[in-house]
This record gives structure tokens, sequence and C-alpha cells, in this order.
């Protein structure tokens, strides 16, 4: 998607923004959002310590070195969202709601590249999410690779008993199969703060196998006003500075884990 430079002679934008860094994102609720959470806080305790005794064994049936359990969800009836990765500081980012055939439409108008979407806009329910909050489930990559080789004589087995026919027909259609490469943009940063958590704690620690968080841990690194700021969270290095200062390591002699603080927790 091209930018598109901001007309001013356009009607007034019904969202106005302006940029403070080479990156971020932009989230419209019109109709604002609902939230279903699981506030017990016993009951998340429980679900933590479940997480941490089945993770291995939820990992190895999903075939996946990471997994997320939701504890809470946003929920709404309309949205749109806007990101980028190359910005300007100052670059002006307007947003009009129309109408068309009945629905609403958001055109996005800014001066450098910006990915938007948005959700169907008629839509009566509230059944969008456009934000979860959970544990955070991480399996370390030199586990995770024994999963494979275990799995892996299963599948032969069964690609060997399959029809031969079917192997030759398939065979031909894939020769006749148009395959288009399209490069993935380079993502040197991870996604989420936990991906960079979790990473911490699995480098801190050689001998865990899994590590579980939860986005209460990120969230109160922020509130604790330490210095550690958003742009901090997805700095590895700033961030295990920070955890290496504030907290501390302790060991489970049950499970062979240990958890930092009171809220991460890693085995």
């Amino acid at each position: 998607m091209t930018g598109v430079v901001p007309n001013m002679e356009e009607p007034r934008a019904t969202y106005d923004f302006t940029a403070t860094s080479n990156a971020g994102a932009i989230l419209i609720l019109p109709e604002g959002a609902t939230l279903s959470k699981l506030e017990d806080k016993q009951k998340l305790e429980e679900l933590r310590q479940h997480a941490t005794k089945h993770a291995l064994q939820w990992c190895r049936y999903a075939r996946r070195d990471s997994l997320y359990l939701v504890t809470a969800a946003y929920k709404t009836k309309a949205w749109t969202l806007g990101s980028f990765y190359d910005g300007s500081p100052g670059g002006k980012i307007l947003v009009h709601k129309q109408s068309c055939d009945g629905a609403a439409v958001y055109r996005w108008r800014y001066q450098f590249n910006v990915d938007d979407q948005q959700g169907p806009g008629n839509n009566c329910d509230v059944n969008q999410t456009v934000l979860i909050k959970g544990f955070k489930i991480t399996v370390r990559w030199d586990w995770f690779p024994v999963i494979e080789r275990t799995e892996r004589s299963e599948r032969w087995f069964a690609r060997v008993r399959a029809p031969l026919w079917l192997i030759r027909k398939f065979r031909k259609w894939l020769s006749q199969t148009k395959i288009e490469y399209f490069p993935a943009r380079n993502l040197s940063q991870p996604l989420h703060p936990l991906d960079v958590i979790n990473r911490v704690l699995l480098d801190k620690n050689p001998d865990t196998q899994v590590v579980i968080t939860h986005d209460n841990d990120w969230i109160e690194m922020l509130d604790n006003l330490k210095g550690l700021s958003h742009e901090d969270l997805m700095q590895e290095g700033r961030l295990r500075e920070f955890m290496e200062n504030e907290y501390t390591w302790d060991l489970d002699s049950e499970h062979s884990n240990c958890s930092i603080g009171v809220h991460i927790l890693c085995f």
C-alpha cells in the first residue's frame, strides 16, 4: 500500500492523529468495547497451576513451540486498525468515517505507509474480538524438535499407506499448479512483550523447558514507574537489564521450575 498525502481541503476528518515515533498502531473503536475476563485471583492462579502441569503435553499435542491461554477478551461491534513501522514523527494520519450502502467505511489518509483494516461495517452483534489477555506458554527450542522427531515416523507411515492412484493424481495436479512466492516482511522484532520476556527467562535459566507468563506481568512492569518505557518492552537488551535489576529468580523444587517475583513462572 502506498502512502497518500492528506488533502487539507477535504472535509474535516472524523479522527485526526499525529505520529510521535517511527512505528506505532492506532485502534479505533467507534462504539466502545466490552470486557469479559476471569477476575477471581484464586481461579486465575489455579488456571496457572493447571497450565504449569500440562504445558508440555499441550505443546506436544498442538505441535507448536508456544501457546496462548486466554483469560480476558475485549469485544466490540465495529473497529478499524492502522499500523506502521517506517513512519515519520510529526506525520499526519487522518481517518474519515463514511457510509456506503448503509455500512460504515473508514478511509485512511496518511503521509507515510500505513496498513489499515476494518471490521464489518453493518454489524449488530458484539462479536469482534480486538484484544485478548492471558498466559503465554513458550517451549525451549532445543526441546521442541524432539516432538517433531517422534511424530515424523507416524506421518511418513500415513503417507505410505495412501493409495497409489491418489499419489499420482496429486503429483499431476502439483506439476500443473503455478506457485507464486511472496516474501514476508522482515520482522526483526518480536510481536509481543511476552515474547521478549519469555526468551530472556529461557536464556537466564538454561535448565528450564517451558516458560509461562501473563500479560499482567509486563503491564505491571510499566506501572512500577522505575524507568521502563513502552519502547523498552520490545528491546531485549533493555528489558533483560531491567529484569536483572528489579526481579529475582526462585527455584521451585517440586517442578524444577523458577519464578520471578510472584507472577512469572518457568519450569
